[in-house]
């Protein structure tokens, strides 16, 4: 009887192709831009094709969501419960409004999600104040994600490019900072690493060969925590100004205003005083 049960699903694949075709039909699309406006959104669609859903000028609660996106997905998973995506395409994400925008409450109930979703490719682009962001991931799920590449770029800080992982909540990320904090500061690529969850960021930046006018450090490491109220870093660099050289030992701290403490052994080969600051 297995193939009784293939042959309804290609009849069935059948028929929503041919509403499909006929998706101009005014009760068909009355029904979606109604169900769109219950939930509080707004905008335009069409279909490319049986596969392929186009959607233009999205808005929630009245917001700017994003600019386009496109949906190319499987039909015959959801006989089965699930949401297959093959391709997925969102253009201009605007962050900002997606901060801004209320989330439903959410009611509790043990029991599983009535449908699973898988994404096989996505790509986006974003903004968020004056940044710019660019993502492509592959093998989403409701509990995972594979980042194949985040690139953010600032006119007035730089850019930062990045590969990782989404794991039940927790987000990992590595790369590369190219900065341009001020035109006398040569900074070459500085590594990064960035392990984000709902509790906060724990991150590590490592550098080398950083030169400022004189003063010239072989390599320094950035350690700390931001628990999206407070911030906690810690930098340790060796210095070289002429010929004198230190050894930096700072602490950083940022609750509602900056704080900080250092302590640094400088040596010069005409005075040889260790100067210890308290």
């Amino acid at each position: 009887m297995r193939w009784l049960a293939r042959a309804a699903e290609v009849v069935l694949v059948l028929l929503l192709a041919l509403l499909f075709a006929q998706s101009r039909w005014h009760t068909f699309t009355t029904i979606i831009d109604d169900a769109l406006r219950t939930n509080g959104i707004s905008l335009s669609w069409h279909l490319r094709s049986p596969w392929c859903l186009e959607l233009r000028d999205i808005r929630y609660q009245n917001l700017p969501v994003a600019k386009s996106a496109l949906i190319c997905y499987e039909i015959l998973p959801l006989l089965h419960r699930r949401i297959h995506i093959t391709e997925a395409s969102i253009e201009e994400l605007d962050i900002e409004s997606l901060a801004k925008i209320t989330p439903p409450k959410e009611q509790r109930s043990d029991t599983k999600p009535s449908f699973t979703l898988l994404i096989d490719s996505l790509r986006a682009t974003a903004t968020y104040k004056d940044m710019r962001l660019r993502l492509r991931a592959r093998m989403i799920t409701q509990r995972r994600a594979t980042i194949e590449k985040l690139v953010l770029l600032s006119k007035r800080y730089g850019k930062a490019v990045a590969h990782g992982s989404w794991r039940e909540g927790r987000l990992k990320l590595q790369g590369g900072l190219a900065l341009h904090l001020h035109p006398k500061l040569h900074t070459p690529p500085l590594g990064f690493r960035a392990d984000a969850s709902s509790k906060g960021v724990r991150f590590r930046i490592d550098g080398k060969k950083i030169e400022y006018e004189q003063l010239f450090i072989p390599q320094i490491r950035i350690a700390g925590f931001y628990d999206y109220k407070k911030l906690r870093a810690h930098i340790a660099a060796p210095l070289q100004w002429q010929k004198s050289r230190a050894m930096l030992d700072a602490q950083l701290r940022y609750d509602n205003r900056p704080s900080y403490s250092f302590e640094a052994n400088v040596t010069n080969p005409t005075l040889d005083l260790p100067i210890n600051p308290d």
